[in-house]
């Protein structure tokens, strides 16, 4: 199985390479501001990203002046926890598509 891997593009532009070889950019103002993925609709300013890299949740902020590849690292260790976390409770592999169906939900329930 490949490993996830990490590129910082810029100071406040960062990438994701997944195990299954799909890459996830990721983009902030470069003073500051809402973390967005633009890897789903380019030319656009993208989705906003939240806890965990879901697209639901309390959404990330960007502050600089660290890159924002350490944001985005230190939301996939999370994401990656609560997976485990997961799946030491409810006995599978808690997946990425599982992780956001779950913040879906929760979203949902709130509104």
């Amino acid at each position: 199985m490949a490993r996830v891997r990490f590129a910082s593009l810029d100071d406040n532009r960062c990438s994701i390479t997944w195990r299954d070889g799909t890459v996830t950019t990721y983009w902030a103002p470069d003073f500051g501001g809402y973390v967005r993925d633009i890897s789903r609709h380019p030319g656009t300013l993208g989705q906003q990203v939240g806890d965990g890299l879901a697209h639901s949740g309390n959404m990330l902020m960007w502050r600089g002046p660290r890159p924002l590849v350490d944001l985005i690292r230190r939301e996939y260790r999370a994401l990656r926890r609560e997976e485990a976390r997961r799946a030491s409770e409810e006995g599978y592999a808690f997946t990425r598509e599982d992780h956001y169906a779950a913040n879906r939900c929760a979203r949902a329930e709130v509104l």
